[in-house]
């Protein structure tokens, strides 16, 4: 069994622009299980399940940074696009002329010119 290397971790978290608080809480159970790796080796008794699951807690908590990191940007792009929208629309009623109005019933009844 190998042990997870912290800084790694630590790098590539910063790269998803994780917060502090999930970065501390990533590395602390990358300790614990490094702590439970080292006793394992020595050849004390260790809950083999234990590591197994912190294991697979560690790459679950690590995947779903990155899907964060993702969606995060996917809605970034959303949002600028929805700005980009709006500020076309917003030129196009600029230039419109002043005195553009819809005909419809409603102003044909009210003898609106």
């Amino acid at each position: 069994m190998k042990k997870i290397r912290q800084l790694k971790v630590k790098k590539m978290l910063q790269q998803y622009n994780a917060d502090d608080s999930t970065i501390e809480l990533i590395i602390d159970n990358i300790i614990l299980y490094n702590s439970l790796i080292d006793d394992f080796l020595k050849g004390e008794k260790v809950n083999k399940y234990l590591m197994y699951q912190l294991n697979n807690q560690i790459l679950k908590q690590i995947e779903s940074v990155k899907k964060f990191n993702i969606k995060l940007i996917e809605t970034e792009q959303e949002e600028d696009e929805f700005i980009k929208t709006i500020k076309s629309i917003g030129n196009m009623q600029h230039q419109m002329p002043v005195n553009y109005a819809v005909v419809n019933k409603d102003s044909e009844k009210r003898n609106v010119e």
